[in-house]
């Protein structure tokens, strides 16, 4: 299993064995998003940034239903994904259900009336996608991030792109 942290430096970061993500927007605007880390697994700085070794660590389920990750080893060709996605001004952002494939293991996000963002932890398998929706003021995009098995492919398309690119239904043949 890979890991990837696609935002080590405004997402997910890692401390007190979690990967951890706070989000604050005003007084009561707020969320973490929490992916707790057994202590006997490998985490090695790599340019100032936490992570896992490829392979050295498994995502199982708690006791009390919730992920976390362990020591093993996963050959498998499944990552683990840390993303997060910001909304525009006065926008918002979302995680996208219908073009989300991917397991999803944790997701929190906030926002006030100026900001907003999300991150999410997920655990893909070879094919699989996670897609955020974000708008603002002055943009409405999709953002996919799709796992092949070697790498992650991340693309941003409009809404409108995606809601054509995704739409099978032929009404009339003109």
């Amino acid at each position: 299993m890979k890991f990837i942290n696609n935002d080590p430096q405004y997402g997910w970061s890692f401390s007190d064995s979690a990967f951890r993500s706070t989000l604050c927007f005003g007084r009561n605007k707020h969320a973490e998003g929490w992916l707790p880390v057994d202590p006997a697994v490998p985490v090695v700085e790599t340019e100032g940034v936490n992570r896992l070794v490829d392979g050295e660590f498994r995502v199982a389920l708690t006791t009390g239903g919730k992920p976390a990750v362990v020591p093993g080893t996963d050959d498998s060709r499944r990552c683990l994904l840390l993303t997060s996605c910001e909304g525009g001004f006065r926008g918002d952002v979302s995680l996208l259900e219908s073009g989300t494939t991917a397991r999803i293991l944790t997701v929190a996000s906030a926002g006030n009336a100026c900001d907003s963002k999300i991150v999410v932890a997920a655990l893909l398998d070879e094919g699989q996608s996670v897609a955020i929706h974000a708008t603002g003021r002055r943009f409405d995009r999709v953002y996919v991030h799709t796992w092949d098995g070697d790498t992650l492919e991340s693309k941003s398309y409009s809404k409108e792109e995606y809601d054509f690119s995704t739409s099978s239904a032929v009404v009339e043949i003109l």
